[in-house]
């Protein structure tokens, strides 16, 4: 067997193991879904379907996770997108109106301001204490780590981004970095 004809096969092995893998998954959450206890789930896998038979509760929990994971995140994603969509169409709303606002039409200003109180909601600024924006007010970008400046570059809240001192995630990604 050829060095091409091995990679090829240990491609095609490593891809339906991924495949078993996700398929195995799969099956995990949906008797989970149907209200099977994980030892109910290990009982049933253990030994079958290309499943070690030391295949237990804890594995079958993992799984159940993982697939819980990737729908979060995907569910994430989606509500991000709309999120950035609905934050564009209010933009284009409030460039309409400031104009007149600031020259007095009491109608556009009321619609500028509720513009930016919507705005305000979409990135939470409701729930930020006072202090989070003195913080903002005093920060030097140089102060600010890779990783914060790659979620801001990446879209999200810099505010929140700034804000948040204890060098959490608060997106959801489960990012993090300290200085």
């Amino acid at each position: 067997m050829t060095n091409i004809e091995e990679k090829k096969t240990s491609t095609n092995e490593t891809h339906e193991k991924k495949l078993r893998l996700a398929e195995r998954r799969l099956l995990v959450f949906k008797y989970r879904r149907n209200g099977w206890s994980y030892r109910q789930i290990a009982n049933s896998l253990a030994g079958k379907f290309g499943v070690s038979s030391r295949y237990g509760a804890s594995n079958a929990y993992n799984d159940v996770k993982v697939v819980l994971n990737e729908i979060k995140s995907k569910y994430r994603e989606e509500a991000e997108e709309v999120r950035d969509i609905e934050l564009q169409r209010l933009d284009t709303l409030f460039e309409k109106y400031y104009d007149l606002a600031t020259s007095g039409d009491i109608m556009a200003l009321n619609a500028c301001l509720s513009i930016m109180d919507r705005r305000a909601k979409y990135y939470d600024m409701d729930s930020m204490k006072k202090e989070d924006f003195s913080t903002l007010l005093n920060f030097d970008v140089k102060d600010l780590t890779t990783e914060q400046l790659k979620r801001i570059a990446n879209g999200e809240n810099p505010i929140l981004v700034i804000t948040n001192t204890d060098n959490t995630d608060r997106s959801g990604t489960g990012t993090s970095e300290t200085k």
